[in-house]
């Protein structure tokens, strides 16, 4: 039987000069992967000053950051903790603060170039934490469904399109959090946090289900992801010998691991970013010059290393995020890309891209198989009545991809305002009527 081996074995790391310059400093600081984040059409970055301020701008126009451009300034309270696009509206950006509110803002399709003052309204705000937002979590099969936990060991679930709670748990962990991840199936969360145990949540129980799983005891931060097609789950933390550790369960067997591997001695925070359509797992810590990158798939190795990919002058990571996947530039074989902030260039940010070297021009199906459209599959109502759904496939050739525009919905709280103008226009119309008639 011949030897299996990686097709992305060859895979390397291009740093072309895709990259924002001398943007104002940012705000890095936190357990997350810096505030820094990305929709397939826009990026977000969140900056040093009172009141949370937000740099926002299109994902493709690189180039000299100009110190006219305006910012998102809705004062959620203390310092911007946490950021996320919406993956069905690339343009809503949620926005988590130290206050413990989460504010929700439509950002225009040329980011702010156009703007003539500062966003300071939030399309809608979501009040339900007494502690900073640390993580937010989008559910990408249903519309609008959006999970937040705070500094305090909560967590909440909201219908993000009219601002309403549709659950709320507190002291979910023993220690505070390290992840939020949803399920393939959009109903169960991983709550990972500085405790020994993380949390699945099963939101589709007839009485909400908290299972508790033995994960890492290095009592620091751990990361986690769903690997559906293996039915399999991966963890990323720290053990007692003071190194970071790959760990995959079971999805229905959590009482014991299926791998283990120790990586290298701690360094700084790590973080995870795994494509489910290829089965590729990058890793890349703070303060590190690499990202690695491995391939799990159900081979009885499990988990394979493939390479480790060096940035350019050795530039330690300050912060970063990886793009969407229907971000990627297929014509180039870019399977991943990623958004980095640099210790040495903090000003800067430029986009990494991972290659996998191909000499046909073609589209390479087998490197980008059918992958979610990014579009939901159902909507929030269905979601809360325990619906189940699955995510909707399309091509990722570009000759095959939709060249439509997707409408995007217009926030509730927008929908009222408009309704309310409309009634005093016309009740002034009503009134001048009345007048003429007199």
């Amino acid at each position: 039987m011949p030897k299996w081996r990686s097709k992305f074995v060859h895979a390397y790391l291009d740093q072309p000069k895709d990259e924002f310059t001398d943007v104002p400093n940012l705000y890095t600081d936190g357990d997350n992967s810096g505030n820094i984040a990305a929709s397939c059409t826009m990026m977000a970055m969140a900056k040093t000053g009172a009141g949370g301020p937000v740099m926002v701008t299109p994902l493709l126009n690189y180039g000299r950051w100009s110190n006219q451009t305006k910012i998102v300034a809705t004062s959620c309270g203390g310092k911007c903790t946490a950021l996320n696009f919406s993956p069905h509206n690339q343009q809503l950006l949620a926005i988590g603060g130290d206050s413990g509110l989460v504010d929700l803002v439509n950002i225009p399709e040329d980011g702010m170039a156009s703007q003539t003052e500062n966003l300071t309204k939030p399309d809608m705000r979501l009040s339900g934490h007494n502690k900073k937002v640390q993580y937010i979590a989008w559910n990408k099969l249903s519309r609008n469904i959006l999970a937040t936990s705070s500094f305090d060991k909560d967590l909440c679930i909201w219908d993000a399109e009219v601002g309403t709670k549709l659950y709320s748990a507190e002291d979910v962990s023993e220690s505070t959090p390290t992840d939020l991840v949803w399920d393939s199936a959009g109903q169960s969360l991983i709550y990972g946090s500085k405790s020994a145990k993380a949390s699945i949540i099963d939101l589709r129980a007839p009485e909400t289900e908290k299972r508790e799983f033995e994960a890492f005891n290095g009592k620091k931060g751990c990361k986690f992801w769903f690997m559906p097609k293996l039915g399999w789950i991966g963890g990323l933390g720290i053990t007692k010998g003071n190194k970071h550790t790959i760990k995959i369960w079971e999805m229905g067997k959590l009482d014991k691991t299926i791998f283990q591997q120790d990586l290298n001695a701690v360094r700084n925070k790590a973080f995870v970013h795994y494509d489910q359509d290829i089965g590729q797992l990058y890793i890349w810590n703070k303060g590190s010059t690499q990202i690695t990158q491995y391939e799990i798939n159900d081979k009885p190795k499990k988990m394979h290393f493939l390479n480790t990919h060096q940035t350019q002058k050795a530039d330690q990571f300050k912060a970063g995020c990886f793009l969407p996947k229907r971000a990627l530039d297929t014509s180039r074989c870019e399977i991943g890309a990623f958004m980095g902030n640099f210790k040495s260039q903090t000003n800067t940010i430029s986009r990494l891209s991972i290659i996998t070297p191909r000499k046909a021009t073609s589209f390479q199906a087998d490197l980008f198989p059918d992958s979610w459209n990014g579009e939901p599959s159902q909507e929030s109502e269905q979601w809360n009545a325990s619906e189940a759904a699955e995510f909707i496939l399309s091509s990722m050739n570009p000759d095959s991809m939709s060249t439509e525009k997707k409408a995007v919905r217009i926030p509730y709280n927008q929908l009222l305002k408009e309704n309310e103008e409309l009634k005093a226009r016309l009740a002034k119309y009503e009134e001048a009527e009345k007048q003429s008639d007199m």
